[in-house]
């Protein structure tokens, strides 16, 4: 979900000092979790309203960021790897998601256990939370009142397992790439809309088709999909790929018009099963049309704010699944103290606070968790020749 250290399409000329990464997509990571903090920090003490009017609505994009990336680079590597042979089997199959696993089950697992115990809707309980342990918390229903930000990991944890399967068997079947990826993608796209269109019927307002539409796997497998749609023309048909590149600028004004709607409270949305069957889709489809560009994007020609989008897309896992321990964290010890937040300066200096610990706390988890892992599945790939 968070990894954007592949192999570059294109790298000639960079100004980027981070050559292994790619400087566009570490962008759009790093807008995509600022997004997802500021929009749950403005939820606390007292901004200004027209701050929190619209900055406060816009991790739901952040969200679909994060998936339509996701789909794009673990697209790019199925399909690479499926198109060079070296995707045959289950062997190559496990290789596969192993890696996939090393990346990101180690820090979700941790993060899970200390949620456990300090999660800002009560300790857990090993029965009524079992599901977590398996990404069951939110697969065909409302999300457990638990741990709530991680119903983005079960949807990323179920398209990995659940694509490349159907992609593997489906090119056992056919023996072509092209007819193989178009029986999985249909698959992909059909049953998620058929998911949405069952449920809204049950939507009366944004929090129902938050719980029941959004936040539910069997909902949202499509999005992720089309990310991977992108690494298909990338990969296979890279003058299609180019020209939804093009487009661009209709995806990125259509991107502002959602991002004034949300910020606008949805409205109307609860009674158009029309548009809660198509809206996230849609704004998937114009997130991909941001890739073409960021994947020939090598920097600001900043070094500092360079250097901070990498850092911060480097740590954006620990980021987005420790921020809101470390928001916890600060407003119990706000709490315990008497420390009452009044006006716009003091509630500046606390917003700095939260960063502060949002940031701090990442970087460790990053380093004691994250990289030993990384580290390891990259011993892994170089004794076992897997791309």
């Amino acid at each position: 979900m968070f990894d954007t250290q592949v192999t570059p399409i294109a790298t000639a000329g960079t100004k980027s000092a981070h050559p292994s990464r790619i400087f566009g997509l570490d962008a759009l990571r790093a807008l995509a979790v600022l997004l997802v903090l500021v929009g749950h920090t403005l939820a606390h003490q007292k901004p200004p309203a027209w701050i929190q009017w619209f900055w406060g609505a816009q991790g739901s994009l952040g969200v679909e960021i994060f998936f339509v990336l996701s789909g794009f680079l673990i697209g790019r590597i199925l399909l690479k790897q499926l198109v060079a042979n070296k995707l045959n089997n289950l062997r190559d199959l496990t290789q596969f998601l192993s890696r996939r696993w090393a990346r990101t089950l180690p820090l979700y697992f941790a993060f899970l256990l200390i949620y456990f115990r300090f999660d800002y809707t009560g300790m857990g309980n090993m029965v009524t939370h079992a599901p977590f342990f398996v990404f069951l918390q939110n697969f065909a229903w409302q999300p457990i009142r638990f741990f709530e930000h991680s119903w983005s990991l079960a949807v990323e944890e179920w398209f990995y397992l659940l694509f490349p399967l159907l992609l593997l068997i489906a090119h056992k079947l056919t023996r072509s790439v092209d007819r193989a990826f178009w029986i999985a993608g249909t698959l992909f796209l059909v049953l998620p809309l058929l998911g949405r269109m069952w449920q809204v019927h049950r939507v009366s307002d944004w929090n129902d088709f938050n719980n029941l539409v959004r936040m539910v796997v069997a909902c949202r497998l499509d999005s992720i999909f089309i990310g991977v749609l992108m690494a298909y023309l990338s990969v296979c048909h890279a003058r299609w790929f180019k020209f939804v590149g093009q487009l661009a600028p209709i995806g990125i004004g259509a991107l502002l018009v959602i991002a004034f709607y949300f910020a606008c409270g949805a409205p109307g949305l609860p009674n158009q099963a029309v548009s809660q069957a198509l809206l996230f889709p849609v704004i998937s489809l114009m997130i991909a049309t941001l890739l073409p560009g960021a994947i020939e994007w090598h920097g600001i020609d900043n070094g500092y704010l360079d250097r901070f989008i990498v850092f911060t897309s480097k740590i954006s896992y620990s980021l987005y699944l420790g921020h809101i321990a470390m928001l916890t964290l600060v407003n119990s010890a706000l709490e315990m103290y008497g420390v009452a937040v009044a006006g716009r300066l003091q509630t500046l200096a606390i917003y700095l606070v939260y960063f502060a610990f949002y940031y701090s706390f990442a970087f460790i988890t990053y380093h004691a968790i994250e990289q030993p892992y990384l580290k390891l599945r990259d011993v892994g790939k170089k004794n076992s020749n897997v791309p």
